[in-house]
């Protein structure tokens, strides 16, 4: 599909959509951990909600790169993608996560944008705390993830089977650090991704707090990917919070640069 080239250009887009989305963040101190809402991130898995709690997450992420075509020309490439999550506390110490993306890429050609889209596979999941964290040794976790095949256009792939584990720890004043270790195997194609994140939330004041991201992922027989990136959550009630975060690629086959930004809430 080829769009017109009067197509708004990738500063304007990125304005449009820091100014008027919003994303959850998640907010590892422990100040903001017990002060309600608790958002997702892409590449990061946020504590667990409260037995009987839901939480909404939408989010919008647009990323910028660029490849060389067979005349060394180098064209812009952009990324956007919406994310919805709902995660539902279903006991004391484990959660329910649904979750859904739709995306779009804008590929320069000589005098338009060709545009490839689609809806990705609803995933199903769980969260449970195995260990909670005490004054020598972090909290503990696990994931299970499925994702169905219901994915449309350039968004579905197939049956998708994943795992997480990560360690949560509190020093301080409230200085939360984050880390996990993933893998997905996508069945029937028999394709491995290795995935990490390392987090440290740093809280402000009472309401917001800063954050920094190093995240990663390893398609196992092709090139990895490193994220460097950071930004502030903000709190705006205790049933409404919303972040913001900025990074680069700097390794690999990630991203030139990445922006995101979204919104996190208690119905």
């Amino acid at each position: 599909m080829l769009i017109p080239r009067n197509l708004p250009s990738a500063r304007s887009l990125a304005a449009l959509i820091l100014c008027c989305a919003a994303v959850a963040g998640p907010v590892t101190a422990r100040a903001q951990m017990t002060s309600g809402v608790i958002g997702d991130r892409p590449g990061q898995i946020t504590p667990l909600s409260r037995k009987g709690e839901v939480q909404i997450a939408s989010s919008v992420q647009m990323e910028g790169d660029h490849e060389l075509d067979a005349s060394r020309i180098r064209r812009p490439i952009y990324d956007y993608t919406s994310t919805l999550h709902l995660r539902v506390g279903i006991a004391s110490a484990t959660e329910l996560r649904l979750g859904c993306q739709y995306g779009h890429t804008f590929e320069k050609m000589d005098r338009c944008y060709r545009l490839d889209q689609g809806i990705s596979n609803v995933s199903l999941g769980t969260k449970s705390r195995i260990r909670e964290m005490d004054s020598v040794f972090p909290e503990f976790s696990v994931f299970t993830n499925l994702r169905f095949p219901t994915g449309t256009g350039d968004g579905r792939i197939g049956t998708v089977l994943g795992g997480q584990f990560q360690a949560d720890y509190t020093v301080g004043d409230g200085i939360g650090l984050t880390g996990n270790l993933g893998c997905e195997w996508e069945i029937f194609r028999r394709s491995v991704l290795l995935t990490y994140t390392a987090t440290a939330a740093i809280p402000l004041f009472e309401r917001s707090s800063i954050f920094f991201d190093l995240t990663g992922e390893h398609p196992v027989g092709y090139c990895e990917s490193h994220i460097l990136d950071a930004g502030f959550t903000y709190r705006i009630s205790s049933r409404l919070q919303c972040d913001f975060a900025g990074g680069i690629g700097y390794f690999g086959d990630a991203p030139t640069y990445l922006f995101f930004t979204g919104i996190s809430c208690i119905p």
